[in-house]
């Protein structure tokens, strides 16, 4: 902000604390500056990050972060369970029919579908059976194809690293999680119903009424035809809206052939409606009415102990498929995308699990340790370091979660660094700095106005620059205009008798000639 020209700002990246890995001159002026760059992953491991703001040679500003690389899952076995029979099944099979790298199992709910051959299981898998899973998709289920065993299971299975999706675009059968033991373990909270409704969705209920308000008897079936033929128009889709957060993700990245990155962006039909998200939750995809209406939350998802859970509120995106060229792979892209997102928190190595990268000073902070089996986490030692102090860290055990943690209060405005050691070894590391106890006062960075822009600025048309020392009025720019009448004059609607007279004396002829010949 209000950078002068002859000052030499720059934004210095550091790793591990030693190397500068990149330097960018900041540009004079104001306004919001992005600065993008890559940063090349040649091993596996931990680094450390540091940002540093300098304006001439002294450090007004700075930020850490941790990036840990691992080794990206590339293969996963899939339980898809259904509750209902869709089109989006045959779909889901033809996608990966061919694929080495996704194994999927079909499943049903119980008196939904039965295989004439008897070799397929309709029984959801126990909790042993779950564990040779990396993703578990229920599909268009309701509340009543849901055990309260199946909802354990699925709660340890996430637990421990397992991915979980919730596919479901009825409306109606959504609401009957709300305030459920599997809501708990979702990214989002569903509306609860408020009365009775019937199991049909809301293109079939309006279908339906259009079929009985036709319906005569035996020529129903011709009437139906003759009447309604060309009015059951498709129904235009409905496209994804992107968050910040989601446009990020690489759910909705596609590399074409000449090798450029592309955004995906999804349509679908049908929707059901979310409440809200939960605090702890990423909204990757909106549906906007129109641009100044309500926003409606489409998907979602939340890191759940060492895996991940996530809502999709759309059908399965078929008809999407089926509006789009052959040799356009999009919906294939996205669905492959997906999966393999959402697997790769089973596959991670010991780590820190931060909640949130904003950490207040002088309060209390827990933060997990994840352990995903490699190493015992009762035989690791852990240390909180600082630039001139080092202290060992006690793991506490939450049986409940099944998680291990430490706790500490660290101080305002400094940098930490929580260490995790095996066989002394660092098996897990992480950085962050806390939040200042009050917000940095711009003015003690910036000093002075950049005042060369602000006469640019009021150069403009209807823009005027105020002093300060002046005082403000808003008179200066709401004025009022008063009018002054310096002569009056009159003009009378008859200013001549006989003029009167006459009109008056011709409707009172008018009067007579129409009861003469009785027109009245």
């Amino acid at each position: 902000s209000n950078i002068p020209p002859a000052a030499k700002v720059e934004l210095v990246i550091e790793k591990d604390g030693k190397k500068r890995v990149a330097v960018h001159k900041l540009r004079a002026g104001s306004g919001i500056q992005s600065i993008n760059f890559r940063l090349p992953i040649r091993s596996i491991g931990i680094d450390h990050y540091r940002v540093l703001l300098n304006v001439n040679g002294k450090q007004q500003a700075d930020a850490c972060w941790t990036i840990t690389k691992n080794i990206k899952k590339d293969s996963a076995k899939v339980l898809i369970y259904q509750g209902a029979l869709d089109w989006g099944t045959r779909f889901f099979r033809y996608i990966f029919a061919d694929s080495d790298k996704i194994e999927l199992d079909l499943r049903y709910a119980a008196n939904i579908y039965t295989p004439k051959q008897g070799t397929h299981s309709t029984n959801f898998p126990d909790r042993n059976s779950l564990d040779k899973y990396d993703l578990i998709v229920l599909f268009n289920l309701n509340r009543r194809q849901i055990t309260a065993q199946m909802e354990r299971d699925l709660r340890n299975f996430v637990r421990h690293g397992g991915g979980l999706l919730f596919l479901n675009g009825n409306p109606v059968s959504v609401m009957e999680f709300a305030n459920s033991p599997l809501e708990k373990l979702l990214p989002v909270t569903f509306a609860a119903r408020r009365r009775p409704q019937s199991r049909q969705g809301q293109q079939t209920a309006d279908f339906l009424h259009r079929i009985n308000s036709v319906r005569r008897s035996t020529r129903w079936d011709t009437s139906f035809r003759l009447k309604k033929e060309y009015a059951l128009d498709v129904p235009k889709l409905k496209k994804f809206t992107l968050t910040a957060t989601g446009r990020q993700c690489l759910i909705f990245r596609h590399k074409d052939r000449t090798g450029q990155n592309s955004l995906i962006i999804p349509k679908f039909q049908d929707i059901a409606w979310i409440k809200s998200a939960k605090p702890g939750a990423n909204v990757l995809a909106r549906w906007l009415e129109h641009p100044k209406g309500a926003s409606h939350i489409l998907l979602a998802y939340q890191n759940f102990g060492k895996g991940r859970s996530m809502v999709l509120a759309t059908d399965p995106l078929w008809r999407w498929r089926l509006n789009t060229p052959s040799q356009d792979k999009s919906f294939e892209q996205f669905w492959t995308n997906l999966f393999f997102w959402l697997v790769q928190g089973g596959n991670k190595k010991t780590h820190w699990q931060l909640a949130n990268l904003m950490v207040a000073g002088n309060k209390p902070l827990k933060v997990n340790l994840i352990c995903p089996g490699e190493i015992p986490c009762s035989a690791v030692k852990c240390y909180v370091k600082t630039k001139n102090s080092s202290q060992r860290l006690f793991l506490n055990r939450d049986s409940n979660l099944n998680l291990s943690y430490v706790q500490f209060t660290p101080k305002s405005d400094q940098q930490y660094s929580l260490i995790a050691q095996y066989k002394d070894k660092t098996t897990a590391s992480i950085s962050f700095k806390t939040q200042p106890e009050s917000k940095v006062n711009l003015e003690s960075l910036v000093l002075k106005p950049d005042l060369k822009i602000l006469d640019r600025f009021s150069t403009l048309p209807n823009v005027t620059q105020e002093q300060l020392t002046d005082g403000f009025s808003i008179k200066k720019i709401f004025t009022t205009k008063t009018f002054t009448i310096l002569e009056h004059e009159s003009y009378p609607l008859w200013h001549h008798w006989w003029i009167y007279a006459l009109i008056v004396g011709f409707f009172g002829l008018e009067m007579i000639i129409r009861r003469f010949f009785k027109l009245v």
